[in-house]
């Protein structure tokens, strides 16, 4: 199949693959990058996109509750995470049919790596950084309601307690009300706990 051998002559350094999923634990991130299978795809034609994330445990944990189990960190577990053309003016689409010259692919892509996706990962080393990233991609996030969530987490983890907890209540939306409430909860167990000791 195409994709898994385009997959092996994408070299990444300081990260482990893992199927179509790279990573790289630089605390207190871990920075992923992934091909993502598209979702109409048949035997004649395949259609992926190429991902990014960082990911953070202590913001994973204030939102959801705990972390994930064993070393591997999906996408979905990122707190930023989207296309390379969300990022950088690139497009990130990967489309194999008939005759596609998976060298030609792999050479797009590692260039792609250094020139955009590496130097990106290498901004973004402190919480602080995160932040303004998260700010500054508010518009493009996958989930708006998740990613405000997401901010209020690292606003909490910078100690800005007060900005999280109102940017919390701000979350109307039947569906993410809920998380925002339990996320309030656990903000507000950490406080107590934290007083206490």
């Amino acid at each position: 199949m195409y994709i898994k051998e385009l997959s092996k002559g994408i070299k990444i350094k300081g990260f482990k693959k893992n199927s179509l999923t790279w990573l790289c634990q630089c605390d207190p991130f871990v920075y992923m990058f992934r091909i993502e299978p598209g979702k109409y795809c048949d035997k004649n034609w395949q259609y992926y996109t190429l991902e990014i994330g960082i990911y953070s445990s202590d913001v994973f944990a204030l939102c959801w509750g705990k972390v994930p189990k064993g070393k591997s960190v999906k996408n979905t577990d990122c707190c930023l995470r989207g296309s390379i053309s969300d990022f950088f003016q690139e497009n990130g689409d990967i489309e194999f049919y008939e005759d596609v010259d998976v060298k030609e692919l792999q050479e797009r892509i590692n260039f792609l790596i250094e020139k955009d996706i590496i130097p990106f990962f290498n901004k973004i080393k402190s919480f602080e950084k995160l932040y303004r990233i998260m700010l500054f991609y508010e518009e493009k996030a996958i989930q708006q309601e998740l990613h405000q969530i997401y901010i209020a987490c690292i606003e909490y983890v910078m100690n800005k307690k007060n900005d999280a907890l109102i940017r919390l209540e701000k979350i109307n939306n039947q569906v993410w009300k809920k998380k925002a409430q339990e996320v309030i909860m656990r903000m507000t167990n950490k406080q107590l706990s934290a007083e206490n000791n």
